[in-house]
């Protein structure tokens, strides 16, 4: 069960990070082309919220992650608890 919520977690930390880089190329070839409109303004505003949801989730799937080793075995997860960015 722990592999498929940590391979879930890697999932969401992917998705969040290709979001973050598709959101950097639009701002530079917005920038390049100097053409702002309200579609872009959408697109981007639509990409912050897939980033926030996609980095709240793989936060708290850290978090229940090692609640449930917690529970189960009295310590937290030994692959999550020195760092937050580990999978």
């Amino acid at each position: 069960m722990y592999f498929l919520l940590r391979t879930i977690r890697a999932l969401i930390g992917v998705v969040a990070a290709f979001e973050v880089f598709n959101l950097i190329n639009k701002f530079i070839t917005l920038v390049l082309l100097e053409s702002a409109n309200a579609e872009i303004f959408g697109f981007f505003l639509a990409r912050v919220v897939i980033i926030i949801i996609a980095i709240i989730m793989f936060i708290g799937l850290r978090k229940f992650i090692n609640y449930l080793h917690i529970k189960k075995h009295g310590n937290p997860h030994p692959a999550l608890e020195k760092k937050s960015l580990s999978l």
